[in-house]
């Protein structure tokens, strides 16, 4: 397989040893050209047909998720995928997980329109006669590069973060909120991976926002169930 594999690179394939031409039913099929393999990664790809054939199973998840609403915010989560987790990976059972793992996320995607209307919770549970305490994100974005946001989350020492107000789309698939009354301070709001990321970029933010022990670090809030907005319709949870 691996010698075939070679030869589709260079556009033919070997049978018997008197002759060479080019047959693509045998060459594994890939999204890419795996003549211009550039990488390690893309060269296992088109070396191993399942994973070829995942490489385009995912280029057509991908293709569907983007013609959704939240188009941009799915290409900026797709260029992380690629950087920090496929072009990780360093064996053919690495990239087959991944790509499994990101097909199925698309798919979650494409059923979910109101992906940035919606109420992300976490239970989180400290030490152990600590209470179960909610973690929640909510988002409502009305397509336009504004994303109004509410964050809280609780710690099991009693203190606890919370903020809200307006992020812009920074770049594309990302949304910035800077609070200039309080300094340097920065959050992001971005999907990676699974989830829907809420983060204090440098650490800055904390003083203002958190109790003297709570923290805001690189907070993830799961896309599979999202719950009706509560906090920013002015609903208690």
């Amino acid at each position: 397989m691996k010698l075939i594999s070679k030869l589709c690179r260079y556009g033919f394939v070997s049978i018997g040893a008197a002759f060479l031409f080019f047959d693509g039913a045998i060459c594994a099929a890939a999204s890419f050209d795996c003549a211009q393999a550039a990488s390690s990664v893309e060269t296992l790809i088109c070396e191993d047909e399942n994973l070829s054939s995942l490489d385009e199973q995912l280029a057509a998840a991908y293709k569907q998720a983007r013609e959704l609403q939240f188009g941009k915010e799915i290409k900026f989560s797709q260029t992380l995928w690629l950087k920090e987790t496929r072009n990780a990976c360093a064996d053919v059972e690495c990239l087959r997980n991944a790509y499994e793992r990101r097909i199925q996320l698309l798919g979650k995607l494409k059923g979910m329109p109101g992906l940035f209307r919606a109420r992300y919770e976490r239970q989180l549970v400290g030490e152990v006669d600590a209470p179960e305490v909610s973690d929640y994100l909510e988002v409502n974005s009305d397509n336009g590069g504004v994303l109004q946001f509410a964050y809280e989350s609780n710690h099991a020492n009693g203190h606890s973060c919370s903020v809200e107000g307006e992020a812009l789309q920074a770049k594309s698939g990302v949304y910035e909120y800077h609070d200039l009354d309080v300094g340097q301070c920065l959050f992001r709001i971005y999907l990676e991976e699974e989830s829907l990321v809420f983060e204090d970029i440098d650490g800055a933010c904390r003083t203002y926002y958190c109790g003297a022990r709570g923290f805001i670090a690189k907070d993830r809030f799961a896309i599979e169930s999202p719950k009706p907005l509560q906090v920013l319709s002015g609903e208690k949870p």
